[in-house]
């Protein structure tokens, strides 16, 4: 990832943070109330502190699964866990796409116990930490569970759509309802009574992500998107039979010579005369 360096590595993946996400924190932290800027610093560290952990969930499970770990990054939008070689199937997908939300929900549990310690001090003091520690994790595993997808349930519901049809299909499934997931978002926070536009930001940009992976997909499998957009429209049955009807007629078969053994059995003239029919020229 470009515009981002490496600042240390957690059981043994490296983290990276986007430059941009630095003027982002710096942007928050500026614009906190004054006095309140130690309140706005631990905040973030919860919120982003919740938000590497919910992507190292991701990349933990997925190594299980034989994934090759590249890096977890932290950026404007949130995290990224970089990864290749997962195995396309319903399953280990599932797990994956569900370890992020289980991490929040984990984090939330334990905010939830320690409530019940006595007090003590902090920057945002005890009470207020753990509440903000809970609230931000249910805020994140409630938001990643949305299926739009490739968010966390847009992927987990291709994984349960990919147990029962194939992974073009239940990729295209998933990408369809991602988008309409997408389009109430962003019109909800757009034209609704408290207009949020980050929200926006964040729907074009799933909107590019999931079309730019069915793509890849779509190329995996060597589906050219005009017959694709024809299968869906008048059914696979009609454009097979219009690809079968197009091909071009097998050619004939040779026809296999004669036995000579039947020719002499249904010859009516002597042994000499057939041989001398024989070498006459054709």
């Amino acid at each position: 990832m470009s515009l981002s360096f490496r600042v240390g590595r957690l059981f043994g993946i490296p983290i990276r943070v986007h430059l941009l996400f630095l003027v982002l924190v710096g942007f928050l932290v500026a614009s906190a109330p004054p006095g309140t800027e130690i309140d706005a610093v631990a905040y973030l560290g919860i919120l982003f502190g919740s938000v590497l952990l919910h992507e190292l969930g991701h990349a933990l499970v997925a190594r299980r699964f034989g994934a090759v770990i590249h890096d977890v990054a932290l950026w404007p939008l949130g995290g990224l866990a970089r990864m290749s070689g997962m195995p396309q199937r319903p399953w280990p997908e599932l797990a994956v796409a569900l370890a992020g939300p289980t991490m929040n929900l984990g984090l939330l549990l334990i905010a939830l116990l320690l409530g019940v310690l006595p007090d003590a001090k902090g920057a945002l003091g005890r009470e207020g930490a753990l509440a903000s520690l809970a609230s931000v994790n249910a805020a994140l595993a409630l938001f990643n569970l949305i299926p739009a997808f490739p968010m966390d349930g847009g992927r987990a519901l291709r994984a349960i759509l990919s147990a029962r049809f194939d992974y073009l299909r239940a990729t295209e499934t998933a990408v369809r309802i991602g988008r309409i997931c997408v389009v109430a978002a962003t019109s909800a926070a757009v034209f609704g009574p408290l207009p949020f536009w980050p929200i926006a930001i964040l729907g074009l940009f799933l909107w590019i992500q999931g079309s730019i992976e069915l793509a890849q997909v779509r190329a995996q499998f060597g589906a050219d998107p005009i017959s694709e957009f024809f299968r869906q429209a008048f059914g696979s049955r009609v454009v097979e039979e219009a690809l079968r009807q197009q091909e071009a007629p097998p050619p004939p078969k040779p026809k296999p010579e004669e036995d000579l053994g039947s020719e002499l059995e249904n010859y009516r003239g002597t042994l000499d005369e057939f041989f001398r029919e024989k070498r006459k020229p054709s």
